[in-house]
């Protein structure tokens, strides 16, 4: 007799599939993403923005394995290599930010919760290193033309 998956398994199902499809997001870009699996920006936003609406279920994740060519059921297994997230002093697992928040004692939505910052001050520093790409590019443009004048006296 099959056992039926009770709640908490199927949370936790969706838990591994929006990781590793955020991993998958994550690697590949949000236009290829969105282009492959046939998703608007709003549907990107459902399943995998910062307050997702809609949990991957076993179609959308299938369809998610074919058209990134992986096996049937990767979506579903955590692969604790794949799945990090980026900090200042460098890259943890998904597993290890688990762990930590386990051991404090943190409940679910507050695991949740503490993954959301963690993804927005990435996205943060993410916009100021492009900022400061651009002040250098500045900065070499104005080099540039001081050269150009020093040459012309």
């Amino acid at each position: 007799m099959a056992r039926k998956s009770s709640p908490e398994q199927w949370q936790g199902a969706k838990e591994i599939r929006r990781a590793n499809a955020l991993a998958l997001l994550q690697q590949h870009g949000s236009r290829i993403f969105t282009e492959r699996i046939g998703w608007s920006r709003q549907q990107l936003s459902q399943y995998l923005g910062r307050n997702p609406i809609r949990g991957i279920g076993e179609p959308t994740a299938r369809r998610i394995e074919a058209e990134f060519g992986l096996a049937r059921n990767w979506l579903d297994t955590l692969h604790e290599a794949d799945v990090t997230m980026k900090t200042p002093e460098g890259k943890i697992t998904a597993v290890e930010v688990k762990t930590y928040a386990r051991g404090a004692g943190l409940p679910a939505h507050r695991f949740e919760l503490l993954v959301k910052r963690a993804d927005e001050l990435e996205v943060h520093v993410a916009a100021a290193k492009r900022e400061v790409d651009r002040l250098f590019d500045q900065v070499g443009e104005l080099c540039d033309h001081i050269r150009r004048l020093g040459k012309d006296l």
